[in-house]
């Protein structure tokens, strides 16, 4: 009867986004492990992966998905989650890098890695759940980073959930010079530094892609220098002192992105907007997920 219940849950919640053409809102929450998880096999290796589509509405994993990763380049495998830290809302893991190499593509990309948010709207492999660097948005295949380092080493990556900042320290806590794409496909590729990006503008990526950021919400690139500083400063700090700070900058972020989030949704396709997760649950849609929520109750009180 479990299966019945979960699949009367599955059409509820798929009819209350098609009712209201809307997207489901992000959260900050994150369980310690997955409620649910399968085995996943490819060309090349088997391995645990966050089952998306039956994660509760209140689960949402940070995961990280490169060359150098336990599970190469695999949005949804469990062994690349990140872990929560004690400053709220920031997540991080730790990377052994080889010195970069970037004689061949195969060499290159063990230095590279995407970051996603992993819920129950995830559609397909958890791409379309890509950070955006500078935001809390996400979108296809989106932001991408390259550490070159000189030597081998172990790195650490921080990811500010609140504000989009990433900052990653060697070994020794030092901060690292990285380098990244805002569109992540392998052929859009544009490289810029953190520095240099405050001066890039969407004339520099392929239209179609730039296009795709901006859909997304993205109206102008961020100034992810600004960002980082601010998450420098917060994981130089006591955690307790940043636990404030970091809820009112989330509060805001939802309210000034409601908008292009609303926006974002009436661009996309219907497959893809029941993929991808908004800012802001609209009234409406609230109203039809309750009524979902008693078809729910109703069937679990047959079962009892």
């Amino acid at each position: 009867m479990k299966k019945s219940i979960k699949a009367i849950s599955t059409m509820a919640v798929a009819a209350a986004v098609a009712f209201t053409s809307a997207v489901l809102p992000a959260t900050t929450v994150k369980a310690d492990v997955p409620t649910t998880t399968e085995t996943v096999k490819d060309s090349t290796e088997t391995y645990e992966a966050i089952d998306a589509m039956s994660l509760g509405d209140d689960e949402v994993y940070y995961t990280l998905a490169g060359g150098s990763t336990e599970v190469a380049w695999a949005p949804l495998a469990t062994a690349n989650m990140l872990e929560a830290t004690d400053y709220a809302g920031v997540y991080s893991m730790k990377l052994t890098l080889p010195a970069y190499d970037d004689s061949t593509d195969e060499n290159r990309v063990l230095n590279e890695f995407k970051m996603c948010i992993i819920n129950n709207t995830v559609f397909s492999d958890g791409w379309d759940h890509a950070l955006i660097a500078g935001s809390t948005k996400y979108g296809d295949n989106m932001s991408r980073f390259r550490v070159e380092n000189e030597e081998e080493g172990e790195f650490t990556v921080y990811w500010d959930t609140t504000t989009g900042a990433v900052v990653i320290l060697d070994a020794d806590g030092e901060e690292v010079d990285y380098k990244l794409s805002l569109v992540g496909y392998d052929n859009e590729l544009v490289w810029t530094t953190v520095d240099e990006l405050k001066n890039a503008s969407w004339s520099d990526y392929a239209n179609d892609k730039a296009a795709i950021a901006q859909a997304a919400g993205v109206t102008e690139i961020p100034d992810l220098a600004s960002l980082n500083e601010a998450l420098a400063a917060k994981l130089s700090g006591d955690p307790a002192d940043a636990t404030t700070a970091a809820t009112e900058g989330a509060t805001t972020t939802v309210a000034a992105t409601t908008a292009a989030a609303t926006t974002a949704a009436a661009t996309t396709t219907a497959a893809n907007a029941t993929a991808k997760t908004g800012d802001a649950m609209p009234v409406a849609m609230l109203g039809t997920l309750c009524v979902a929520a008693a078809i729910v109750a109703v069937a679990r009180k047959k079962e009892a």
